[in-house]
This record gives C-alpha cells, structure tokens and sequence, in this order.
C-alpha cells in the first residue's frame, strides 16, 4: 500500500487543488481502495511543503467575509520530478520488467518540468502583483 505523501504527489499531478479533492482525486485512482483522512492528509501536506515538494496559498472564495478559505496546493518543479520517480515505480510493479529510458527521452522530459515549472513561476508571480495592486486599490 502507499503512504499518504506518495498519495498526494500522484493525485497533485492532474494539477493544482485544495484538501477535499485531493481526497476525492486518491478515491477516484485508486477505485476506492485508499481512502485518506484528515490525519493523513494534512500531515502528508504539510511534510511535503518543509521538503518543498508542494506549494500553497489560500483563497477566500468570492472574497466575501466569513467566507470559508480554501488552501490550494500545487507540485513544485521537485515534487513533479518525486511525482514521476514515484509514478514511474510503482508502474514498474504493475508492468512487470522495466525497460530503460533513454538519454534523449530524459532529457524532453526535464525540458518540459522547467518550462513548466517557469509558467508556473511566472503565474505566481502575476497573482502576487494583482493581489496587492486589489489591497493597494
């Protein structure tokens, strides 16, 4: 069976999501077979952000007081390249023998993590600047 952070990584690999979904996100992979709950969750999420695997930021829905917050969480360009060692053992176990990765078919896939991971940069970035341009408005 998998542990709760390796659960985590893989679920945060179809993107950006907050506590409930990652809940749902394992139920639905894995057929219901892993169920996580609050107290694995939450310490999964929050080993993951001291290794800086993951990273957050909570939003107040429609900005409105009393306003439930959600804290999303998304992979950083280490927890991806986690994500991947973890996906890719684990599917060395359902597949049976391995076959290597080649050279040049590594390297694609580094290309694509940094390319991915300075978006991502780049859109913190920008919501950073919006979210004080509104509290400066």
């Amino acid at each position: 069976m998998i542990d709760g952070k390796t659960a985590v990584l893989l679920a945060l690999r179809e993107g950006p999501t907050y506590g409930r979904e990652l809940v749902r996100r394992v139920g639905r992979a894995t057929g219901g077979r892993i169920c996580l709950s609050e107290g694995t969750l939450y310490p999964a999420l929050r080993a993951l952000r001291v290794a800086r695997m993951i990273r957050a930021w909570t939003v107040i829905p429609g900005r409105k007081r009393g306003a439930r917050a959600r804290t999303y969480y998304e992979l950083t360009v280490a927890g991806v390249e986690q994500a991947q060692g973890q996906a890719s053992v684990l599917a060395g176990f359902a597949r049976g023998p391995h076959r290597p990765t080649s050279p040049r078919e590594r390297e694609r896939m580094r290309s694509r993590i940094e390319r991915v991971a300075e978006i991502s940069e780049s859109l913190m970035t920008l919501r950073d600047a919006a979210a004080r341009a509104r509290r400066s408005a």
